[in-house]
């Protein structure tokens, strides 16, 4: 009767720690940030999440979903992400507020940090510096930031349907 005991007691010892252990380890709490709703050229980013938050006053944007609509290409590495669109080449290291574009580096005004597994980097310098010849406006105050593209940034992805695909000629 008294084996069953100790070894409920022995298993709660081993658990209760390694929880207490997670719980410390865990990412520390932020704070509350504010979800805007990103445009660029007036057609939202996204309708079924915020991909820019503002955090300590400054607008951030989830970096992976910003290249994606620029049709970029990002690459992981050791503790960096690297965001190419067109001919600029961006690397990110998480929790810093470094960066090198084009093999030069920047700062910016704002660390990068993580967010529900999403690494976020201030829009600003996003905009201002990976994609040139765009503008942004913010107006937090409404909940929105917009993309503004000038005749040299890159255009954002579009996924033509089917049936505005050109068909093959002479098939």
């Amino acid at each position: 009767m008294m084996r069953p005991l100790a070894i409920v007691l022995l298993g709660t010892a081993l658990v209760l720690p390694a929880y207490a252990i997670g719980t410390v380890l865990a990412a520390p709490a932020v704070a509350a940030e504010t979800a805007l709703t990103l445009t660029v050229d007036g057609r939202p980013v996204s309708r079924s999440r915020s991909v820019v938050l503002v955090r300590h006053g400054v607008p951030y944007v989830d970096l992976v979903e910003a290249v994606r609509v620029f049709n970029g290409l990002v690459t992981f590495g050791h503790g960096t992400v690297s965001a190419s669109i067109g001919n600029r080449v961006a690397v990110f290291t998480r929790h810093r507020a470094s960066v090198t574009v084009d093999g030069n580096p920047l700062d910016m005004v704002g660390s990068t940090f993580i967010y529900r597994a999403d690494l976020y980097v201030p829009l600003a310098f996003f905009v201002e510096k990976v994609l040139t010849g765009a503008t942004l406006q913010v107006d937090s105050a409404a909940g929105r930031a917009q993309i503004s593209l000038g005749g040299n940034a890159e255009s954002p992805s579009q996924s033509p349907s089917p049936s505005a695909r050109p068909s093959p000629r002479g098939a």
